[in-house]
């Protein structure tokens, strides 16, 4: 999925959408029309895949954006989808690259790039937590997930019910970190994180991490990887970890 991050005032932009029923060698290319993009595709306990997005992103609150999300499902393997809004227990517009997971309990929990109320630009914005227990028609109020110029975050539901969070880190030491939840996503071991990469510069991310069957993890992202890099070049490097020993 491919998408600009940036507010619009006009007709939603196409963000191609690909899909493959031989195993990724060969791929089908659609039109997806919205204002945002998402962080990762949710696969509900039916089956069916789901897409959260802002409803409308306007990361500077200039009066285009809204507070709630656009959810898009699909029953038929991304095929077609089906479009409905979720309603967020708050009144800030300027967020966006959401990303949403199903835990095993029914609830659904999304994480919201937030710009932080009267900034600026990529240094002061951090992610936001929210959940739904009612399949995405309503979500709470957003709580604090990172700390500031913290973003990109991705959670993956561990088997041993724990919850991970992978985010990009646009603060020294730039890279790609790690933390646990115990508790679903209230709270954090955030004296406790893992750095996973390190980056040349602040543009990193993007980092999606799966268990594989071993408990492993495996963990993708981009990063500036050399000092005289072209601009809007980067790598894309993977990481295969386990998480350290209690």
């Amino acid at each position: 999925l491919t998408a600009q991050c940036y507010p619009f005032s006009g007709d939603p932009p196409a963000h191609p959408l690909a899909r493959s029923e031989d195993g990724g060698c060969t791929w089908d290319i659609s039109a997806r029309q919205a204002y945002d993009y998402p962080r990762s595709i949710a696969v509900e306990p039916d089956g069916s895949l789901l897409i959260a997005t802002a409803l409308r992103s306007d990361w500077y609150a200039e009066g285009f954006g809204s507070p709630h999300l656009l959810l898009e499902r699909s029953v038929d393997a991304g095929r077609t989808w089906e479009r409905t809004q979720g309603k967020i227990d708050w009144d800030w517009p300027g967020f966006g690259e959401v990303g949403a997971v199903c835990l095993r309990d029914g609830r659904l929990l999304a994480t919201l790039r937030r710009q932080i109320p009267n900034t600026r630009g990529e240094g002061f914005e951090d992610t936001m937590l929210t959940e739904s227990t009612d399949d995405g028609s309503t979500w709470s109020t957003p709580w604090q997930l990172t700390d500031t110029a913290q973003v990109h975050a991705f959670l993956t539901e561990l088997a041993d019910d724990r919850l991970l969070c992978t985010y990009s880190n646009y603060h020294v030491p730039f890279g790609v970190s790690a933390m646990l939840s115990t508790d679903q996503g209230k709270s954090w071991n955030r004296d406790r994180t893992i750095q996973l990469s390190i980056s040349n510069g602040f543009y990193v991310g993007w980092a999606t991490t799966l268990q594989l069957p071993d408990s492993s993890l495996i963990t993708s992202y981009a990063a500036t990887t050399y000092a005289e890099q072209p601009p809007g070049k980067f790598t894309c490097e993977v990481v295969h970890w386990q998480l350290p020993e209690d």
